[in-house]
């Protein structure tokens, strides 16, 4: 196993005896400028949550820098109106119609058009850059900060001008904004919300407060086809800090949690815990991919107890259910069938 604290990125493909690589997943992430791999986070706990809805813990943002430069297209917080090259046909999507987060409404995004229905373009990033900014995250206290968002990011679709020639950008500053290290530096788009996580200490100090900065933009190439002008839409939503967990023994983790039933469970989940001393229990459920869809917190119980977890919500699948309190956590794994 990996140790606690790894950020472990990955794709998947085939490969036939002659090294010819094919059935790559996520698509393009074995490309000279790749794709956002798959990731998985061990040995974490989420610390804090921005997500447009009920969670905004990681300080104050600004839509729009006054250096941004785009005619259109700016970023705004707000309820997302999909974009479609055949309007109804939601193959042919390229803004996107749904924000990531279970249960929310509102997602960052380039711009609105006026309906689903417009035409492709209507209010999409152009003629210059648009940012958002994180202003103030503060890391003081953790000890591995690591950050995860959900990006969607669009630059080549099929009707599209110049495609695959404008960037998607994300940059960190640990000195109030006079250097930036880039995060991310792509021009390689997706059409679906993507995770990205990185660890901070990779690219910049952790001790204090650090400044995060996403770019979409829309270059001017003069003389080329619409001045080089391409149809670029973004999107962001639960931009999320996790820290390493604390170090907790195995007969620790058996004990807290008993049973959790029925498994497969329909509409709730009964978990049973067998506490030996008080703690105030927060109780999170995860997907296998690791993001969150459910957070409750119980409070301070100790001994046996049996609580009911509505999990009626959740589509059918496996999910893993964690217990966290001050030192230590549990965990167990279910599944959702209807």
């Amino acid at each position: 196993g990996q140790p606690q604290g790894t950020v472990v990125a990955y794709w998947m493909g085939v490969e036939d005896i002659f090294q010819q690589l094919s059935g790559v997943l996520p698509i393009g992430a074995a490309e000279e400028d790749p794709n956002l791999p798959f990731y998985t986070l061990v040995g974490y706990a989420l610390q804090a949550t921005e997500d447009g809805d009920d969670n905004s813990e990681l300080g104050n943002f600004l839509l729009g820098l006054p250096t941004d430069n785009a005619s259109t297209g700016e970023w705004t917080l707000t309820i997302p109106i999909g974009s479609f090259g055949t309007p109804g046909d939601p193959s042919t999507i390229v803004q996107t119609d749904e924000q990531h987060t279970p249960g929310g409404e509102l997602c960052f995004v380039t711009g609105n058009a006026s309906n689903s229905s417009a035409a492709l373009g209507e209010n999409d990033v152009d003629a210059g850059t648009t940012t958002l900014l994180f202003e103030e995250i503060d890391l003081a206290g953790y000890v591995n900060p690591t950050i995860t968002y959900w990006r969607w990011y669009v630059n080549n679709p099929p009707s599209g001008a110049n495609p695959n020639a404008d960037w998607w950008q994300v940059y960190l500053s640990d000195d109030n904004g006079q250097t930036w290290v880039p995060v991310e530096d792509t021009r390689t788009s997706d059409r679906s919300w993507r995770r990205k996580a990185f660890r901070v200490q990779d690219y910049v100090s952790t001790g204090g407060v650090v400044q995060m900065k996403f770019h979409a933009s829309d270059s001017l190439r003069p003389g080329q086809n619409l001045d080089g002008g391409s149809l670029v839409e973004a999107a962001l939503d639960d931009v999320q800090l996790w820290d390493n967990v604390g170090d907790v023994g195995i007969d620790e983790q058996e004990q807290a949690i008993a049973a959790v039933f029925p498994d497969p469970a329909d509409q709730l989940l009964n978990v049973r815990m067998d506490l030996p001393q008080a703690r105030n229990i927060t109780v999170r459920v995860t997907d296998l991919g690791g993001r969150e869809v459910l957070r409750k917190a119980w409070g301070n119980l100790s001994g046996e107890q049996l609580r009911t977890l509505n999990v009626g919500g959740l589509a059918n699948g496996s999910y893993v259910l964690q217990l966290f309190w001050e030192g230590g956590r549990s965990e167990a794994r279910f599944q959702v069938v209807r």
